[in-house]
């Protein structure tokens, strides 16, 4: 994860980022990734228990001040990757 934000001082306590989705945080930029492995289940269109990975890549548009992006969705894109393991 990465976080960009204006502390509300110089030398305060980092705050818990929780605070971030109640907009208490002046956040400038905000992106994560996230891998994992597992087992896949049968939707995923293979036998129960394949083995599989997925990565998923956000990053959020903060800066845009409403410039093309809808206000209520900061998170406009996102990658989602579901692949097995092997391929």
């Amino acid at each position: 994860m990465h976080v960009v934000f204006i502390n509300s001082a110089p030398g305060a306590p980092l705050p818990d980022l929780i605070e971030f989705n109640a907009g208490l945080l002046d956040v400038r930029f905000l992106a994560f990734e996230l891998q994992a492995k597992g087992p896949l289940t049968a939707q995923f269109g293979v036998p129960e228990g394949t083995p599989g990975r997925c990565k998923i890549s956000q990053t959020g548009l903060y800066m845009t001040h409403g410039k093309g992006v809808a206000l209520e969705d900061n998170f406009p894109a996102e990658q989602i990757k579901l692949q097995l393991v092997g391929k």
